[in-house]
């Protein structure tokens, strides 16, 4: 309260011969970066040659003078340690300017502690613990002052009388303070005569003072001394004259404006509750507040002995709190002197014994969580009902500000209690009355624990939640609220965009990005068209990031989740290589963690073994590695053929064949395609879609049969298989019945290729490429089951053309004719 009273005594402005030449220290200095520089020369102090220490020390002395005398310090436990260190370790560096220095923080920080307890902020043995403090600092302050008083009689230096006035000062103020806290007169008539030698006076009376003095500031601080210690040591009245005297146009204004606050204490001291009443009556608005406060404190100090005055005095000061809004401080009031103090009924005294029992409950609970034990849940409804009788009491609606943070109690009471439900309701009403977000998050927190939750609860939930993300949408509660939304919503774009605005320094972002990633995957499942390429691509950048993290904490050993790593980096996969995608980067990050897994040996990819083998050729594919796709595919469906990843894996490099047109030997062929016609019916292999799978797969199985024969048996009865279904489905069609005419004489079936090729040769015009071929293949056959009926139609042929035909046909026939004819020559 009086931090400000002894700048006058002060000299601020640093000596030059204290100042080192140090470029760092001066620079420092001059920036002002005083506890940066107290470090750097405790540094030196600690480190530096024997000068450097030196020097460092008597440096470090003048600095803590200097910055103690400053007020933003004066309460800074650390420096004042490390200033009374340096006295301890470096006694020559202590001037005696430090010392005062040191002496007069420790007396400020003393009188901050008795103004407190002189409102009852803290208690009377923290007070007297202050006072002996005091005691020890005007030990060491007289012995200052008695070496400071023999010096200056040697002296004419003006710092050496300043000091002297530092130091009588302090002892003055102390020795007021011990007078007061201990009502002695012998303490009193010490501080009153310190503060007649600020005077320049022998002794502390009217005649001796020089009242002129009263216009500067310390003059009208020692007479304002003098004013209490004579309150003290007689009574009210003999101070009276004094005050009159400060009370005077010519006063240092700031000490004549506090002299009716000075007379308020002193009627407080002296209970004078009929003075004390008539100034809280009349006090100014912004002086209440003090008033209110001392006088409660102190007027139920006295109440319960029954002093006259004291009960209206006590009444008056908590009505008035009260309506100043100072409920918490009714309620710290009440809970020093007991309940007694409130009111009887309404909803004051229910709702300060509910608060106080509240915090009393919560002490023991020691805990934000709903309890588990049965006493302490009794208690609890107990102090929801003295909430709960607060709200509707008469009087209730007199205290609108209060009567919301009565609701909010009313809450936390019933959700401590689980009764969740309940205390939703009343988080609710908070809401309602003043939008109150801590109130609307509660009421959708109690909602949440609620085991069972019928469609209306749900309802009335969701709504909630709509208007807390509505009404504070850049919160870390909003987000959480968002994710917690997420996790249980069907994908859609606008949570999306809502899951990946979370900011990077929510504490909800990693999961609102996982999130994000799991949505915009079941969007890409069903994806339309025009969105594959934002889709795809947006998951591609969330989700790799994602994985990076991952595999970076995998690999440090502070997280385990590998499975989920790895079903991130295959879903990577499967969308980085879409054709519209093809983000060939990013599908090798994705292989390249599932290898840091694999190698990692935390976690078993026995289930995952056949989709990485897939996306491990796509991958191969994507990067034109077809030889290497095709070895991996062939050994895949030949490991497993009649997997559902075979199938995946037959349909990509069958694509990718079609795509890029390329010429793949029969073995390769026929393994593939017939994967990809396994399990289909005749129908199914016959469709249009599928009929160039089916036709090629078959020729693949002539060719085998025809170059390996017997090896390649199972090849070509299969293929004949397949040509038959087709020449069923595509009877008029020359090319599926040339093939099933091939296979069939393969499989020595000749009369049903002679038929396949009878019915070409029809349905081709003679002389023809078509016509020409069936009736070689005719001939051939006959010539083998039938030789006669064979030359026959070669005569005939030979009829219709006498050259045989165009070639290479022409030439086979006429050879053909000659050795069926015994070796004659035709023409």
């Amino acid at each position: 309260m009086f931090q400000n009273f002894l700048k006058f005594l002060v000299i601020f402005i640093l000596s030059s011969s204290s100042i080192s030449d140090d470029r760092v220290s001066n620079w420092l200095q001059e920036m002002g970066c005083d506890e940066l520089l107290i470090t750097y020369l405790e540094n030196k102090l600690q480190n530096g040659t024997q000068q450097e220490k030196f020097i460092a020390a008597n440096d470090l002395a003048e600095l803590y003078k200097r910055i103690l005398s400053l007020d933003k310090y004066r309460n800074n436990p650390k420096v004042l340690q490390r200033a009374t260190k340096l006295l301890q370790d470096n006694s020559q560096a202590g001037t005696t300017s430090l010392r005062v220095q040191l002496l007069r923080a420790r007396y400020l920080a003393a009188e901050q502690h008795l103004e407190n307890y002189r409102l009852r902020y803290t208690s009377e043995e923290d007070a007297a613990a202050e006072i002996e403090q005091l005691r020890e600092i005007n030990e060491d302050l007289e012995n200052i002052r008695k070496k400071l008083m023999t010096k200056a009689k040697r002296s004419t230096r003006s710092d050496l009388y300043d000091l002297i006035g530092m130091t009588t000062s302090l002892l003055a103020w102390s020795h007021y303070y011990i007078a007061w806290f201990d009502n002695s007169d012998e303490e009193a008539h010490k501080s009153q005569n310190y503060f007649a030698m600020i005077l320049q006076a022998e002794t502390p009376t009217y005649q001796q003072v020089s009242f002129d003095l009263k216009k500067k500031e310390y003059g009208a601080r020692a007479i304002l001394g003098i004013a209490l210690c004579k309150k003290i040591i007689m009574d009210s009245s003999q101070s009276e004259v004094w005050f009159d005297e400060l009370d005077m146009e010519d006063t240092f204004e700031p000490i004549r404006l506090q002299i009716p606050m000075w007379k308020y204490f002193q009627a407080i001291d002296d209970h004078s509750w009929s003075s004390v009443l008539h100034q809280l009556e009349t006090v100014t608005d912004e002086k209440k507040l003090l008033y209110a406060r001392l006088a409660a404190v102190h007027a139920l100090d006295s109440k319960f002995k029954e002093t006259l005055g004291a009960h209206e005095v006590a009444d008056k000061s908590l009505s008035l709190l009260i309506n100043l809004g100072q409920l918490t401080m009714v309620s710290e009031i009440v809970a020093l002197h007991g309940t007694d103090a409130l009111p009887i009924e309404g909803f004051i005294s229910n709702y300060i014994q509910g608060d106080l029992q509240f915090r009393e409950i919560a002490e023991i609970m020691n805990s934000s969580e709903p309890t588990s034990e049965p006493e302490i849940y009794k208690q609890l409804i107990d102090i929801s009902t003295l909430f709960n009788n607060a709200i509707t009491s008469e009087d209730a609606k007199e205290f609108p500000t209060f009567l919301n943070d009565c609701y909010y109690m009313l809450g936390l009471s019933l959700f401590h209690a689980s009764e969740f439900l309940e205390a939703s309701i009343a988080f609710q009403a908070v809401s309602a009355r003043q939008n109150d977000e801590d109130s609307l998050w509660m009421a959708i927190v109690c909602l949440d624990r609620i085991s069972k939750i019928d469609t209306s609860i749900q309802s009335v939930k969701n709504g909630l939640i709509k208007k807390y993300r509505s009404e504070w949408p850049n919160s870390a509660r909003a987000s959480q609220l968002l994710v917690r939304d997420a996790a249980i919503s069907p994908a859609n774009a606008k949570l999306v965009d809502e899951l990946l605005a979370v900011e990077i320094q929510d504490p909800n972002y990693a999961e609102s990005q996982k999130q994000a990633a799991a949505h915009l995957y079941d969007l890409w499942v069903d994806v339309q068209d025009t969105q594959v390429h934002y889709i795809g691509n947006t998951y591609v950048n969330v989700a790799l990031q994602l994985l990076l993290e991952q595999i970076q904490k995998i690999k440090s050993g502070e997280i385990d989740e590998s499975e989920s790593a790895v079903v991130l980096a295959l879903r990577i996969l499967e969308i980085s290589l879409h054709q519209q995608i093809n983000r060939k980067v990013a599908a090798q990050h994705a292989l390249d963690a599932i290898r840091s897994i694999e190698l990692c040996e935390a976690f078993d990819l026995t289930g995952f073994r056949k989709e990485i083998k897939y996306r491990t050729i796509l991958f191969a594919l994507s990067n034109g590695q077809l030889k290497n796709a095709q070895d991996l595919s062939v050994e895949f469906v030949e490991a497993m053929p009649n997997d559902l990843w075979s199938l995946y894996v037959a349909k990509a490099i069958w694509r990718y064949w079609d795509a890029n047109q390329i010429d793949v030997q029969s073995e390769v062929r026929f393994l593939i395609g017939s994967r990809l016609l396994f399990g289909m019916s005749d129908d199914e292999i016959a469709k249009e879609s599928v009929l160039p799978i089916s036709y090629s797969t078959s020729y693949a199985g002539y060719e085998l049969a025809k170059s390996n024969g017997q090896l390649a048996l199972t090849e070509g009865i299969e293929g004949l298989r397949i040509a038959r279904i087709l020449q069923a489905a595509y009877p008029k069609t020359n090319r599926i019945l040339e093939l099933a005419a091939l296979l069939e004489q393969e499989v020595g079936e000749n009369d049903r290729a002679l038929a396949h090729w009878r019915t070409i040769a029809s349905g081709n015009k003679q002389g023809s490429d078509g016509w020409l071929n069936a009736r070689l293949n005719i001939v051939q056959i006959l010539s083998t089951i039938h030789p006669d009926d064979a030359l026959e139609v070669l005569n005939q042929h030979h009829l219709l053309f006498p050259n045989y035909g165009k070639e290479p046909y022409g030439t086979r026939l006429k050879e053909l004719h000659a050795m069926l004819r015994g070796g004659e020559d035709g023409s």
